[in-house]
């Protein structure tokens, strides 16, 4: 693809239960290297943040993708 080499930021909300909720593409590309960047990001699978009791709570991270 022309996107090849890009670099993006995607903003997530991860779930209790350490699931992709939602994202949002931060930097301007293309609609295909956006939707590709999302499908990937929703697929994530992280350790829960903790609150002061331990207990799972959600919360929201960034990170980048690499194409």
């Amino acid at each position: 693809p022309e996107w090849k080499g890009r670099r993006l930021r995607i903003a997530m909300s991860v779930g209790e239960d350490g699931r992709v909720t939602s994202c949002k593409v931060l930097d301007p590309t293309e609609p295909e290297c956006a939707k590709a960047a999302r499908e990937a990001a929703m697929q994530y699978r992280f350790t829960p943040a903790r609150d002061d009791q331990g207990k799972p709570i959600a919360d929201q991270t960034i990170m980048s993708f690499d194409f």
